[in-house]
Parts: C-alpha cells; sequence; structure tokens
C-alpha cells in the first residue's frame, strides 16, 4: 500500500469527521501523523493517536533459545 494514498484516506476522514462536529472547513489543513515501520512494513498514524514513542531496544541473546 502507498503511503501517499493512506495518508490521503486519512486526511479525507479527518475532513469529514470536522464537518460533522461542526468545525470550519474553510481554512488550510495541515495533517500530521507518525509513519514507522513495523514487521518490514510501513505504516502511518494520525499523531492525535500517538502517545509514546519508543526506539528498537537492543537485546541479549540467550544461549539455547529460539530466535
Amino acid at each position: 500500500m502507498s503511503s501517499r494514498g493512506f495518508i490521503e484516506l486519512l486526511r479525507l476522514a479527518d475532513l469529514a469527521q470536522a464537518r460533522l462536529s461542526g468545525r470550519q472547513s474553510g481554512q488550510d489543513y495541515d495533517w500530521r501523523g507518525v509513519v514507522f515501520e513495523l514487521g518490514g512494513q510501513r505504516l502511518v498514524a494520525p499523531i492525535r493517536e500517538v502517545s509514546e514513542v519508543l526506539t528498537m531496544p537492543e537485546y541479549t541473546r540467550m544461549p539455547l533459545a529460539q530466535p
């Protein structure tokens, strides 16, 4: 899935939600979000849904343990 296409869908969903709630629709719109990678796949989340950003922790390999 294209990240740009998904971002556009999120923008349109937020615009529809703004119209339903009565928010001003004539003003310029600046969508904000976070792009991240999980399991080799790029994902996008609206910034208002992000509560914490963690970096990849370093792991210590255990002898005789499965990866």
